[in-house]
């Protein structure tokens, strides 16, 4: 009798389990979700497009938004965070899910409006993501205090060493685009226009040739190194103020676009420039010599960007076992076992 009764039972529980499934299965489908960097709740500072995309997303409250703190570069096509995924689809950084925003909740923005958010969203995310990294992995004190610290929180042994130091190369060679890496790279910020004063490549070739000098004792080497050293400390000193008189060109810019086109201040680029400012002036940087000169240049600027701010919110969640960037998944999606 027993027998017959699950015999009878047993088909209606596996519909039902398979109605269950089913049912959340689609809902998983029908989630939109933004995976970023971070931890506890809070989306990274080593990301200013991560944060202006959560803030932008919730602002347009859709329904089915999740933000995953993932730290997961696997998700993206372009391995880079911030990605959104949409069923199959995916948009990689702040320009794309611009795009897919626009067309879910429609532009209504004159065409000039349109034309000046792209081209600022495009001067922040070439000009400012730069000085960012400058300031995040270039600058030592930031690097060796804060960033790379960072690190620890968001991804397991030993890719919690790799990804840093795979950020800083990176960096490194960035900033030389905008004149801001080894003094002999000056011939870069000839060529792309930027405001760089020529005295500061002027010793170049002699200090160059310094730099060849071998080491004939202990005590010569010694000697060496802090030379080293002491060029290296006014080197870094040389980028801070090329970085400052940069980012001063580039907010004039920016400053210039809202006197003669006010309602543009209203369209995307804003929030991802409320981004930046945020990071720049990031309280808990040891070397805070961008949110310094910010406040004092700029203080109307950077208290108007602080009120705007404060209207924007984002909820976060973290990652399941299957989104987490483990060594064991990072196996499995090499393998090709896992697929994201």
């Amino acid at each position: 009798m027993d027998r017959e009764f699950c015999d009878i039972l047993a088909p209606g529980c596996v519909r039902h389990f398979l109605s269950i499934l089913k049912t959340h299965y689609l809902q998983v489908l029908a989630m939109v979700e933004l995976h970023v960097w971070g931890n506890d709740g809070e989306i990274s500072v080593i990301s200013p497009e991560c944060i202006a995309s959560a803030w932008l997303l919730s602002m347009k409250k859709l329904p089915d938004l999740v933000i995953v703190t993932s730290n997961n570069t696997n998700f993206s096509d372009i391995g880079q965070l911030p990605v959104l995924i949409d069923g199959e689809k995916k948009y990689n950084g702040y320009k794309q899910i611009c795009r897919y925003i626009d067309n879910v909740a429609g532009n209504t923005g004159s065409q000039t409006d349109q034309l000046l958010d792209s081209s600022l969203i495009s001067l922040l995310l070439e000009k400012f993501e730069v000085l960012n990294q400058y300031n995040l992995y270039v600058n030592s004190q930031n690097y060796e205090k804060f960033t790379r610290k960072l690190f620890q929180n968001y991804l397991p042994f030993p890719m919690m060493y790799n990804q840093p130091l795979k950020y800083y190369n990176y960096a490194r060679d960035q900033v030389k685009l905008l004149g801001l890496g080894p003094s002999k790279t000056g011939f870069f910020s000839f060529s792309s226009n930027e405001p760089v004063a020529m005295t500061e490549t002027l010793n170049d070739d002699i200090e160059d040739e310094e730099n060849e000098q071998v080491a004939l004792s202990g005590l010569h080497e010694r000697q060496l190194l802090r030379k080293a050293k002491e060029k290296g400390v006014i080197q870094e000193s040389k980028n801070s103020l090329r970085c400052l008189n940069l980012i001063h060109h580039y907010l004039e810019q920016i400053l210039d676009i809202y006197k003669t086109n006010e309602p543009v201040k209203r369209t995307n680029h804003r929030v991802l420039l409320i981004a930046y400012m945020a990071c720049f002036n990031y309280g808990k940087l040891p070397d805070g010599f961008i949110g310094r000169y910010l406040n004092e240049k700029y203080g109307d600027l950077v208290k108007e960007l602080e009120n705007e701010k404060q209207t924007l919110t984002y909820t976060t969640r973290p990652a399941t076992s299957y989104e987490s960037p483990s060594l064991i998944n990072e196996v499995k999606y090499v393998a090709g076992l896992v697929k994201y």
